[in-house]
This record gives structure tokens, C-alpha cells and sequence, in this order.
């Protein structure tokens, strides 16, 4: 029995070679009938190996016989006895015999083989790792199944008391634990500085068990134990970020990679406002988010794309006429650097809106939009009202009490919402064409 052995990384696989089974070769194209003594023999007496007949030459069968036993694999069986012609069918045939000591030998080499088989699981676990589970179950058994060929061979020869193995593939499996398969990748922030932000670590393990734990080393003398951790560094420099990964039996991977950490001499220009469309005339909020690493703000300069300016860090402002208008922030801090931002806004038409708060005179109002469209004066009536622009404005002994939208009475006053009840109770009467 020969053997040859392969290291692949953590790896160990074993490979047969048989020296050829002449003996499967010899026995197709010869005719070979293989044969045990059922009869009972001393120690001393010889066991039938095999026995081969051809149609040939006498010498050419002798010297065919002996490559079969030379070459067959048998180590243990070299010594065996002068061959001899027996009478058969066939013109020619001729027998080897061995010493049951030698036979007995060959079955004990045959058992270490095995043994050695059974134990490969065992020395294999725990240093494979997941990714390499199939491949290393597929030399298995390839290995398994060979022995097993070889035995079943062997027996058609002579008795031998050894089982074949287990080519059951799940139970292979099963019985084979192997390292996590680890790796691991971050998420950088702030344009790669990677300084004063979070980032995002992410492990890709596999496993036979989801029950891993894992232990994070952010190479700065912090830990974390969290799946997918996220860390803010303070300080500048080169970190070596380290995960470990263990599974319920102790098996363990590790991984490594190293985090640069910069602060960007460039300050980071940022705003926003609660929407992107307003109406016209609406106050608008510039909520300013910029910040830099280096040094600190020391100017902010608004440009709201109506030609008009601001130097505050949260300015309002509005906008008369609908349109879109791009707004640009400019910021710059004490080591001279700066940065801009820009952000689009829809300004709408508001055509619900009237320049006028409630209780103002018709008269006064009058005056400064000149007169009404339409409107709907009863003598001696408490309620009047006057359209402008699609516009009805309600007003009671005078005075503006509110505004409703020409379609749909939807009711408005300088853009905010108020319940006019007037229109409800007294559309048929004093306001027909409202519906």
C-alpha cells in the first residue's frame, strides 16, 4: 500500500495510488476466476491468491501471472511461491499461492490504511476553513471510496475481516467543523477622511453555526462585540481595524485592515430648509450645518439668486415673484480655506393669498388695490363681500374678516389657514354665484 500526502493551506489531503491493479486488467482479458480453500489448512500451508488461464504460450502465461501478483499493489505478498500448472478448460493455466502469515500481514496494512482514513477527519478539524468544507469533503471521499475498492478486490482473494467506509456525504459533513470564513469591509465618511465621523464596519462570516461571536479591535485600544459596528475616531493617524471570529467550539478566524484617518484642511459647506417649493411671499429658514476639521468657521455668505445677500449663519428670507431661484452658501475658516454649497427652490404662485390681516378697512384696502372685480353689497346688510383676482374678501360692518377662493370656497388669509363661516351660512343668500 502506497500513500501520498498534499498540504493545500490548512489543508491535508490524501491520495492513493495503487500501482496498478493489474490483477482487474489481467482478469478481463485473460479470463481470471478468483477462489479461496474452504477446506481448513495449517499455518504452515498457503492460500490461493488467484489463478489465470489463456490460450497461450506456457512461458508467456508464467511470466503473465507474475506481473499480476508483482504488480498488483500487494506490498506484503512478494515472496510468494514457484507457480505451478494446473489442468483446466484451457490449455494453459497457472496459480500463485501465499503463507496465511503473509495474507494476514497484507490485512493488518490494510487496517492501518484505514485508521489512517478515520482519523483524517479528526486531524482536519478545526483548521479548514467554511469555504474550503466542500472541497475538502470531496477528497474525502474520493479517498474513502478507493480504499474501498481496493478492499473489495482483496476479498474476491481471500477472507478479510475489515468493514468499508462511509461514503455517506452528510455524515461527513456533519462530523467536520471547519473555521469561520471571514471578511470584512467599512464604509468610509466625510470624503474618505474618515476623521470625526462614523464608519460603518460590516463581517461577512460563514459558518455551520449562526451562534459566531465576534470581537472588533479598532486599533486604538477600543473593542466592540456588535456584528456591524460603527466607530467615530477623534484623532488623526493609521489605525489597524482587526475582527475576530469564533465559532460555539473555538474555531477561529481573524481578519484585519488597516483605517487612515485625516482631518481635510477644506471646511464642509452644508444647509438645508424644511422643503424645496414655497409660495410666494413665505418665510423661508436656512438651517446652516456647515463645519470644518481644520481650525474653525469664520464667515458665511448667502446669495438667494434674487439679488439678494446675507452674511448671517441662519438667515430668512422670501421671495415676491414665483420662479426657481438657486441658492449658494459660501463658508470659509481660520486656516484660509472655503467651500460652497448650493441648493435649488420652486417658489409658487400663491394665488390664494390677499396683501391684507384681518380687520382691515375695505376702504383702506381699496384705496391701495383699487377697485374690486365684482361685489356683493346688501343695504342695511351686516356682510359684504368683493372679488379680487378669483379672490372673494369677506367683510363684516366694513371690516375684512376673512378670504375664500373663488372655486371650492376654500377659505385663506395671507396664506394661513381660517374657518370662514360666513360663506356657509349665507352663500344662497348673499353670495349665489360663489357655487
Amino acid at each position: 500500500m502506497f500513500c501520498v500526502w498534499m498540504k493545500r493551506g490548512d489543508t491535508i489531503f490524501r491520495s492513493y495510488l495503487v500501482p496498478a491493479l493489474l490483477i482487474l486488467t489481467f482478469m478481463s482479458g485473460c479470463g481470471v476466476s478468483f477462489k479461496s480453500r474452504s477446506d481448513k489448512i495449517q499455518e504452515d500451508k498457503v492460500y490461493i491468491f488467484g489463478q489465470a488461464c489463456h490460450d497461450v504460450q506456457a512461458e508467456a502465461e508464467k511470466l503473465a501471472v507474475e506481473d499480476l501478483v508483482r504488480f498488483s499493489g500487494l506490498a506484503m505478498l512478494k515472496d510468494y511461491h514457484t507457480l505451478k500448472r494446473v489442468h483446466g478448460d484451457k490449455p494453459f493455466c497457472y496459480q500463485a499461492e501465499v503463507r496465511r502469515v503473509e495474507w494476514k500481514g497484507y490485512e493488518k496494512a490494510l487496517q492501518k490504511d484505514k485508521e489512517t482514513l478515520q482519523t483524517l477527519l479528526r486531524d482536519l478539524n478545526n483548521t479548514i476553513y467554511y469555504s474550503e468544507k466542500p472541497e475538502v469533503i470531496d477528497e474525502i471521499l474520493l479517498q474513502r471510496h478507493t480504499f474501498n475498492t481496493l478492499l473489495t478486490e482483496s476479498q474476491k482473494i481471500a477472507p478479510l475481516s475489515l468493514s468499508s467506509c462511509d461514503l455517506n456525504r452528510s455524515k461527513v459533513a456533519a462530523s467536520l467543523n471547519a473555521r469561520p470564513s471571514v471578511k470584512m469591509d467599512y464604509m468610509p465618511c466625510l470624503r474618505r477622511s474618515n476623521f470625526k465621523c462614523r464608519l460603518g464596519f460590516v463581517s461577512k462570516v460563514k459558518d455551520e453555526s449562526a451562534a459566531v461571536r465576534y470581537a472588533w479591535d479598532f486599533g486604538d485600544g477600543t473593542h466592540s462585540q456588535h456584528r456591524n459596528p460603527l466607530y467615530t475616531y477623534k484623532r488623526e493617524g493609521d489605525y489597524n481595524v482587526t475582527l475576530r471570529v469564533e465559532d460555539p467550539v473555538g474555531a477561529y478566524s481573524i481578519v484585519s485592515t488597516v483605517i487612515k484617518v485625516k482631518a481635510l484642511k477644506k471646511p464642509f459647506a452644508l444647509f438645508k430648509t424644511k422643503r424645496d417649493r414655497y409660495k410666494q411671499g413665505e418665510s423661508i429658514i436656512f438651517e446652516n450645518r456647515s463645519f470644518t476639521q481644520k481650525g474653525k468657521l469664520t464667515s458665511y455668505k448667502w446669495r438667494f439668486g434674487d439679488g439678494k445677500h446675507s452674511f448671517k449663519k441662519n438667515p430668512r428670507h422670501h421671495y415676491i415673484a414665483p420662479g426657481r431661484y438657486d441658492v449658494v452658501l459660501k463658508v470659509c475658516n481660520s486656516v484660509g480655506s472655503c467651500s460652497v454649497a448650493s441648493k435649488r427652490l420652486t417658489i409658487l404662485k400663491d394665488e390664494t393669498r390677499v396683501a391684507v390681516e384681518k380687520g382691515t378697512s375695505v376702504k383702506a384696502y381699496m384705496a391701495e388695490h383699487g377697485q374690486p372685480d365684482a361685489e356683493i353689497v346688501k343695504e342695511n346688510a351686516l356682510m359684504s363681500a368683493y372679488r379680487y383676482d378669483g379672490i372673494w374678501l369677506l367683510a363684516k360692518r366694513g371690516k375684512i374678516e376673512c378670504a375664500v377662493k373663488e372655486k371650492g370656497l376654500v377659505t385663506n388669509l395671507l396664506g394661513q389657514p381660517k374657518k370662514c363661516y360666513w360663506h356657509e351660512k349665507h352663500a344662497k343668500q348673499y353670495m349665489v354665484k360663489l357655487k
